[in-house]
């Protein structure tokens, strides 16, 4: 791509990663960005500044599309100025649908010598949500080599050959190849009923997103760049019959009593009880063994989880499952949303103000039906290089299941709602009393941590190391058989206490495996 300003206009050339040159005097400028492409942007902003910080000229200012990897670098050439006023390029790269979160940098011109002076700027992936800020004392804008702080913006230096493409992919927030990966030698019975999600990076939230629990701490904004590694996901949510064995396996069973952190079925309640919507029986009946369990506190799912060898998902797990990961759907099954029989929804009472709109005269509570439309399919499609830009490369061959379903899991959009391993948090601080998820992180907009340090995240739940108790609240993701359609976005999060006083015939849950952390026979 090529910008030609001709007396400080600008004027679009789009000609690959090539680079054209004129005999006038003339700077031109080359824009490159290890940022990944079109994750972290797909329009590029160039604007000439004057020293008050304002347009040099009425037409200082152009915009293009640069959402694929070959379109890098972007360059352009500027003619000098009438006069002699200095000179600043300020030049912004941000996602069409996520202005608000761009990667920006300034730079003063060098003076200008007889023919054409090539000249760079670099956007580095680092400087993301780092605006430049015109100060009493002058611009400030995000240095490449310390992206944390603010520095004077420094003169454009001669022009650098980044690689083929301008270095598009190359940033070391990108998960490592090794952490991107699902090895096959990973297929074994601990990992049956699962899927390897294989590892990379997408933008947590969406401030789009409904927030059906009308609880502000639920909006899903602002929204960051969270790094993933590889690692499994049961394909359907924990069943009843799968926790009746758990039960008898570590002798907590005892038919006719109900076990404890559950609410149990009882059909002898009245009709208005949501105990009636219970899974697990407090007999041996074995026609509710396929269903989701349900009514289950957090506690009681962490330690089935645990005692697989496995863990509840985080909240960032969870979404970039449900999002498709680099692709961030809206939704679990695309950008679009489907009727009453494609997801299992809105198919509550509406004496218990539950959306009923799906209910079509059948009755209320949840399903252990297969949902063909409610799915994700792995591996999905990853932001990739060709052979001129190099970089990242889709995905290799994942781990595969002996069934006809293949990699795809199951009911993220419905059926029931699932606990997750964090604690429910604001993504920022709305009170005095917040703890935000990412307030122990030196950077607000990215969490590189590996698997992350944030401080909803929980380790154990033991109350004297965590403080996780029956009242707090924890994270809670994927719409239900009670809530409306519009529960089903990818980014919608609700939250409910850890011990459940009353059924949650709503919530269940589904495990999931690191394999950088599990002991392999």
């Amino acid at each position: 791509m090529r910008w030609r300003i001709v007396g400080i206009a600008l004027v679009l050339h789009l000609i690959g990663c090539e680079q054209e040159a004129t005999s006038r005097p003339q700077w031109l400028v080359a824009v490159s960005t290890d940022a990944v492409v079109p994750l972290m942007g797909n329009r590029l902003l160039v604007e000439l500044l004057n020293e008050q910080g304002q347009l040099a000229c009425p037409s200082c200012r152009r915009e293009a599309v640069v959402a694929l990897p070959e379109n890098w670098p972007a360059t352009f050439g500027i003619a000098p100025p009438t006069g002699s006023q200095e000179v600043f390029v300020r030049v912004q790269f941000y996602r069409a649908d996520r202005p608000s979160l761009s990667i920006e940098s300034l730079g003063r011109l060098p003076p200008l010598h007889d023919g054409v002076n090539s000249v760079s700027m670099h956007l580095s992936a680092r400087c993301l949500g780092k605006p430049v800020h015109d100060t009493q004392e002058g611009f400030e804008t995000c240095s490449e080599l310390d992206p944390s702080i603010m520095m004077p913006p420094p003169v454009l230096e001669p022009y650098r050959d980044r690689g083929p493409c301008g270095g598009v992919g190359t940033t070391d927030l990108v998960p490592s190849a090794e952490h991107r990966y699902c090895d096959p030698t990973w297929r074994t019975k601990e990992t049956k009923g699962m899927v390897c999600v294989p590892g990379g990076m997408f933008f947590l939230g969406d401030e789009l997103a409904p927030v059906p629990s009308k609880d502000v701490r639920a909006i899903t904004y602002p929204e960051r760049l969270v790094r993933i590694r590889s690692f499994f996901m049961d394909r359907r949510e924990v069943t009843v019959r799968e926790y009746r064995e758990y039960l008898i396996n570590t002798n907590q069973y005892q038919e006719q009593n109900c076990p404890e952190g559950l609410h149990c079925r009882d059909e002898s309640e009245k009709k208005s009880s949501k105990a009636i919507h219970c899974t697990f029986p407090l007999d041996n009946a074995s026609h509710y063994d396929g269903m989701p369990l349900n009514c289950v506190s957090w506690r009681q799912a962490y330690e089935y989880c645990r005692a697989q060898g496995k863990r509840l998902p985080t909240e960032a797990e969870w979404e970039y499952v449900a999002s498709q990961g680099e692709q961030e759907k809206r939704y679990p099954f695309g950008d679009s949303l489907i009727g009453c029989d494609g997801v299992y929804v809105a198919r509550g009472e509406s004496s218990w103000r539950d959306d009923d709109s799906c209910l079509q005269g059948k009755e209320p509570g949840p399903a252990g039906d297969k949902f063909p439309h409610d799915r994700v399919v792995l591996p999905w499609t990853s932001w990739s290089g060709d052979s001129r830009c190099g970089g990242p490369i889709d995905y290799p061959d994942t781990v595969k299941l002996d069934d006809d379903d293949g990699n795809a899991i199951q009911a993220l959009a419905g059926n029931v709602s699932e606990w997750t391993q964090d604690r429910f948090a604001p993504y920022e601080k709305m009170a005095d009393d917040d703890l935000p998820c990412w307030s122990d992180l030196s950077d607000p907009w990215i969490d590189f941590t590996d698997p992350g340090t944030k401080a909803c995240k929980v380790t154990d739940p033991d109350d004297s190391v965590d403080g996780v108790k029956n009242t707090t609240k924890m994270a809670v993701r994927g719409g239900s058989w009670r809530d409306p359609m519009e529960a089903t976005w990818s980014a919608t999060r609700n939250s409910a206490p850890a011990r459940l006083t009353t059924p949650r015939p709503e919530i269940g849950f589904r495990c999931v495996l690191d394999p950088w952390e599990h002991e392999w026979e």
